[in-house]
Parts: structure tokens; sequence; C-alpha cells
């Protein structure tokens, strides 16, 4: 025989070695492989009805949580339109909503920020804010903005929910939502709000 010849012959060979040891193999461990996949289906059965029934009570249970914050939402809500009066909250939400916005568009213009700033927060947020050279623009869709408790005596605190557009070159990339924390005081020079901290 030729060389070539041979070295297929034992190719050959080799390959049918490796396919009857598998197959032997195969129904040796035959019965053990099938308890071992119903031992496996049961667990992952179980394993699957366990993680079930937690995404019902958990559901149930943000539901509640849900509800039990709406209404603190409201009673926060209450507490400070009691407290600064009905227009002075107006004010103080339209300017946690207005500082949610430029934040979420890393707006640059600063005299936007200083009329709505805190001095110090206005400090940070000459240094924090940077132009975004990628071309990436944020494009704000939605704001949910919650009235929630107070760091402080004197202070309105809100949770604002933001939902935006992620976008290059004028196409949606893809859609966030982020829950932004407000702190606002209320101005010595004049009768309005200042954001304090933004978190």
């Amino acid at each position: 025989m030729e060389k070539a010849t041979k070295v297929k012959f034992l190719l050959v060979v080799l390959v049918g070695i490796v396919i009857v040891s598998i197959t032997i193999m195969n129904l040796f461990n035959k019965d053990q492989g099938q308890e071992d996949s119903n031992f496996q289906n049961d667990f992952g059965t179980a394993e699957y009805e366990e993680e079930m029934s937690k995404d019902s009570s958990s559901s149930q249970s943000v539901e509640q949580k849900s509800s039990s914050q709406s209404q603190d939402d409201q009673n926060y809500e209450k507490e400070y339109v009691d407290l600064f009066g009905k227009e002075s909250f107006k004010k103080a939400k339209d300017t946690a909503n207005k500082a949610a916005t430029l934040w979420l568009k890393d707006d640059r213009d600063l005299s936007e920020w200083e009329e709505i700033s805190d001095p110090s927060f206005f400090m940070l947020i000459k240094k924090e804010l940077v132009v975004a050279s990628d071309g990436i623009t944020r494009n704000v869709k939605d704001l949910e903005t919650f009235s929630v408790a107070p760091d402080q005596e004197n202070e309105l605190k809100f949770e604002v929910i933001a939902t935006w557009d992620v976008m290059k070159d004028g196409a949606v990339v893809k859609e966030q939502t982020q829950a932004l924390y407000i702190t606002l005081i209320q101005s010595e020079e004049e009768n309005k709000w200042i954001v304090k901290e933004l978190v």
C-alpha cells in the first residue's frame, strides 16, 4: 500500500474506534443519564415553581409598597402645601423638573443653572458638567415628580423619575429611566426655591 492510503486507513480506523467507544459508553450510562435528567427536571420544575411564587408575592408587595408610597407622597405633598402654600409648592416642583431636565441634557448654560441653584451647588455644577464630545445627546420624554421626606426642616425634597431617549446623530439609540432626588431650599434674597442637592 502507498503511504497516503495507509494514513487515510489509520484515520478511518481511529474515527471508527472513537464512535464505537462513545456508543458503548452511552449504552452503559443510559440508565444513569435518565435518572440524572429526571432529577434535573424535578429540580428545575420545583425551582421554577418557587421562583414563580416569589415573583407573584413580590409583585403583590411592590403593589402594596407602591400604594403606600403614593399615600406617603400625597401626605408629603399635603404637608408641603400646608407649610409653604400651594403656589410656592408648585414653583418648587417646577424648579425640580427644570433642574432634572438641565441635568439630563448636560446643559452647560450656566446662566440657567445659576438662576435655580444654591451657590455651593452652582460651584459643583460648574465643575461636574462636561460637554460630551461623542455626539450623544439626551431627549427628555417624561418626568414624574413625587414629594418625599425632607432631610431637614424648611426643605422640599422631590423624587423625579425621568425617562429619556439617548440619541446619536438624530437617531434614538436606546431609552433610559432613572430616579433623581432633588432637594430645594428657599432663596434668602428672593421668594423662590433653589436647588441645594441633586442625586
